[in-house]
C-alpha cells in the first residue's frame, strides 16, 4: 500500500455575492444595505511557499452553492489529520438560516479517490 502524504494545497475563497436585494427582518435595525453579502464559494490551488500565487479552479461560476435557501455557501475551512480530512463551512438552509455545517472524509477513502 502506498503511503499518502497530504499537505493543504487547496485554497477556498468567498466568490461573488449573489445579486439579490437584502430583505431586512421587520424587527432589525433599518439601514441602507444594498445587496446581500451572501457569498458563494470557489476553490483554487497553490503551494504555501508561493502564496499568494494561486490558480483558480472555479473560473466562470462558483464551485460550492447550497441547494437550499439563498444558495449561500462560504467560510470553508479544512483540517487534515492522520485519520481524515475534516471540512466545515457556513451553508444556507431551507429556513434561510446559515449554520456552520461539516463533513469528514476518512483517509482510506481519500486514498481510494487519489490512487
Amino acid at each position: 500500500m502506498t503511503e499518502l502524504h497530504l499537505h493543504n494545497p487547496g485554497h477556498f475563497y468567498d466568490g461573488a455575492e449573489c445579486v439579490r436585494k437584502l430583505e431586512e427582518h421587520p424587527n432589525a435595525w433599518s439601514r441602507p444595505r444594498g445587496y446581500s453579502c451572501e457569498e458563494i464559494a470557489g476553490i483554487a490551488w497553490g503551494f504555501d511557499d508561493e502564496f499568494p500565487k494561486i490558480e483558480r479552479l472555479s473560473i466562470d461560476s462558483p464551485l460550492f452553492v447550497s441547494p437550499n435557501g439563498t444558495g449561500c455557501c462560504r467560510y470553508i475551512s479544512t483540517l487534515i489529520t492522520d485519520d481524515a480530512i475534516h471540512c466545515s463551512w457556513q451553508q444556507s438552509q431551507k429556513d434561510f438560516s446559515q449554520p456552520l455545517v461539516g463533513h469528514s472524509l476518512p483517509m482510506e477513502k481519500v486514498e481510494q479517490i487519489l490512487t
